[in-house]
């Protein structure tokens, strides 16, 4: 478990490098029901959606470590990638739920995601033809089988 959680804080960290952010320590300390780990960063004058990026890495990566407990127990058999999977789907959902308390990631991306919304960047409200469009084509190849013949033409998406 202690792997799980220093690689979910890990790619915090490398992502948040990536973005721009400064790491400036990966930690833990005792809070009044156990222990928190985090990482502690400096953005700076970094968009919005980056540090979205960079609170997802970290159960981008449980998520990915699940998988891969998936993979031991299929491939090899192991009663400890059920382990490994169990776990990290647990730390998944800890994290996704928004827990003021705790601070957890879930809660911390609702409040990038409220700033986001308040300068006025709703991306949704902007791009609402596109995203109609989409829906409409992935309705319609949906419902067909086939490889490339399941492509929608203009004239059925706009339909």
């Amino acid at each position: 478990m202690i792997v799980s959680i220093l690689l979910h804080e890990l790619s915090h960290a490398v992502i948040a490098t990536g973005y721009g952010g400064f790491v400036a320590e990966i930690g833990i300390r005792k809070i009044k029901y156990g222990f928190k780990y985090y990482t502690r960063v400096f953005w700076g004058n970094v968009p919005i959606n980056n540090k979205i990026c960079f609170l997802l890495g970290g159960i981008a990566m449980n998520m990915w470590l699940s998988s891969f407990g998936c993979f031991i127990v299929y491939r090899y058999k192991l009663v400890c990638g059920f382990f490994v999977y169990i776990t990290n789907v647990l730390l998944v959902m800890l994290n996704i739920i928004p827990q003021k308390k705790l601070n957890s990631d879930g809660y911390q991306i609702v409040v990038q995601l409220q700033k986001y919304k308040k300068n006025n960047l709703n991306i949704f409200r902007k791009n609402k033809k596109m995203l109609t469009f989409a829906n409409n084509a992935a309705s319609i190849i949906t419902t067909r089988k086939g490889a490339l013949a399941v492509m929608p033409t203009l004239e059925e998406i706009n339909a």
